[in-house]
């Protein structure tokens, strides 16, 4: 598998995220839905690592890091995307989602030490701008909740950031089926808690639609997406395979217009060859940058 195809395949799986949860919420309440999906994933990992004899993760300091991943990519980013979906329009909360790639970037540069050049900041650039053009017809910024809906998606975003750092640095020491397994299920608890003392568990309905909403959502868009996700962390810097993340609403829209009869506009093409050209230009410039660091080697 090549990495565009990963990369896609996993951004493909996100993207039909967004209707699966819609179809939950309307059986559930946000956090409880978030909970059970987390739970469902990882023990899914934790057995299917167990079935195929993977190696346990060993060392106090990898226990560590996936405590954190758990906290930020599942537990505040799962809280924040779930209940941001309730409050912002689909377009801003879909042009805030997407400032994760480039909160992610600027760590990378920091903290895993991870350069890139000027053509890759414009590629992402690039790419983000495309996402607020896709958006900008459904960004509705009136309402009393505004900041507070803002407030969860930035959280969540950065949330996911930290996490995606904390994941490329444990990438090529732990197994990928335990280390996702493990931390979507300690993610998992503190929404199961926040959802006792915070939300109406009556209002849950155990019905048909949302158990295949809730089988879809954690064996695919969580669990599979996430072991290809740690695949790709594994081979490739961060901000690239996070350029891809661009990729989401794009899909998101080739999926309504498939299956939904939902028409594209003017600038939502515009916006989506913006992306393409964009993460073209990232995987371009890194591409020259590895094929250089090898001729000076030589």
């Amino acid at each position: 598998m090549t990495i565009p195809l990963v990369a896609t395949t996993v951004m493909f799986l996100w993207a039909l995220c967004y209707p699966l949860i819609s179809i939950g919420l309307e059986y559930s309440p946000p956090l409880l839905l978030a909970f059970v999906r987390a739970f469902i994933s990882g023990l899914a990992l934790i057995l299917m690592a167990r079935l195929l004899r993977r190696p346990p993760i060993k060392g106090k300091g990898n226990w560590a890091t996936i405590v954190v991943i758990a906290l930020t990519a599942t537990t505040a980013g799962f809280w924040g995307m779930f209940y941001a979906g309730g409050i912002l329009s689909p377009g801003l909360a879909t042009v805030l989602t997407n400032t994760q790639p480039l909160i992610a970037s600027a760590l990378g540069w920091y903290v895993l030490m991870e350069r890139f050049g000027k053509k890759s900041f414009i590629g992402l650039i690039l790419g983000f701008s495309g996402i607020v053009v896709i958006s900008i017809g459904s960004m509705n910024l009136q309402g009393g909740e505004l900041v507070r809906g803002i407030g969860y998606v930035l959280f969540a975003s950065t949330g996911i950031a930290i996490s995606n750092i904390f994941l490329k640095r444990i990438s090529t020491q732990v197994d990928s089926l335990y280390a996702m397994g493990w931390q979507l299920i300690l993610g998992a608890f503190p929404l199961a808690f926040m959802s006792f003392y915070f939300e109406d568990s009556t209002h849950f309905q155990f019905t048909p639609g949302l158990v295949v909403s809730l089988l879809l959502l954690s064996l695919f868009g969580t669990s599979f997406a996430f072991v290809l996700w740690f695949w790709l962390l594994a081979r490739i810097p961060l901000y690239q395979a996070n350029a891809y993340s661009f990729l989401t609403p794009i899909l998101g829209l080739l999926i309504g217009f498939l299956f939904y009869s939902e028409s594209l506009t003017i600038p939502q093409i515009l916006g989506a060859l913006a992306v393409i050209v964009g993460i073209s230009i990232v995987n371009t410039t890194r591409i020259s940058e590895s094929q250089s660091g090898r001729m000076e080697s030589i």
